[in-house]
């Protein structure tokens, strides 16, 4: 055998290895890329991991209890339900997990023109969805469809000073039709593992105690309150501690507050 043909496979493997490389080459530069934007973005993939964690508990568990069966509720972390509560905002039924998780965030965000897109959020929705929420107010407790609507009607004319109060004795009672006790005593909070149990579906009695907690803001006591608290209170408003709650904000709070309760409570209130 020739001095050539001895090296002739060492040749061929040579240039298979450097066709190798360059084959690889721009997969190692795509997995380079893509470690440091993973690296660069890691506060936004955990909260869309979240936001597909929470909507699978608040959308699909709560639509498989809706056929009837009783599954484990996994909720989402609680606090964030109750930073939108703590802002004074309600979800709604139709608001996926992730958007919860994703408003909530925002709102606390110290970025003041953030915050204020997601009140913006909350405010439009609610703006357009009170007629809706009132036909089904009114459909789901009949024999409180008159107040319901007075409280509407003062809504649509810009009449807040009225609307908030009546928007607030609704909620509670409908948390009386279903508890014998009124929803923003401290008592009831005391006692919400208690009472959720009245409450069938798990989705909905994990919402439930999300919104019964000793720090809710609109339940706050006189003693409890802060000296610089400034949010909007259901003993300021109904005990006449305040006079300047009547805007449209509070007013469409109010609504999100009276629509949390309804759809929560729907299954087993005695309306």
């Amino acid at each position: 055998m020739s001095d050539a043909n001895a090296q002739q496979p060492v040749v061929t493997a040579a240039t298979t290895l450097q066709h190798l490389n360059e084959f690889l080459a721009p997969l190692v530069l795509q997995a380079q890329r893509l470690t440091k934007w993973v690296n660069d973005n890691q506060e936004p993939i955990r909260r869309f991991a979240e936001g597909v964690v929470a909507f699978k508990v608040w959308c699909i568990d709560d639509i498989a209890a809706e056929d009837g069966s009783e599954l484990r509720a996994i909720l989402l972390d609680k606090e964030i339900p109750r930073t939108l509560i703590r802002h004074g905002w309600c979800p709604t039924a139709d608001m996926s997990g992730g958007e919860v998780a994703l408003l909530a965030e925002a709102l606390d965000d110290p970025e003041e023109e953030r915050a204020a897109s997601a009140r913006q959020v909350f405010i439009e929705k609610f703006r357009s969805d009170a007629d809706r929420l009132e036909q089904t107010l009114v459909e789901q407790f009949p024999s409180r469809a008159h107040v319901i609507s007075d409280a509407f009607d003062a809504h649509r004319d810009a009449k807040f000073n009225l609307s908030i109060p009546v928007f607030f004795a609704q909620a509670d009672g409908i948390a009386w039709s279903q508890f014998d006790k009124p929803l923003f005593s401290s008592q009831t909070i005391r006692d919400a593992d208690a009472l959720a149990t009245g409450i069938r579906e798990g989705i909905l009695r994990e919402l439930f105690l999300c919104l019964m907690w000793e720090e809710w803001p609109l339940a706050l006591s006189t003693r409890k309150r802060p000296a610089e608290f400034s949010h909007l209170n259901r003993h300021k408003v109904m005990h006449g501690e305040a006079c300047d709650y009547g805007t449209e904000e509070n007013s469409l709070k109010a609504i999100s507050l009276l629509n949390f309760c309804a759809f929560v409570l729907r299954k087993s209130a005695r309306m």
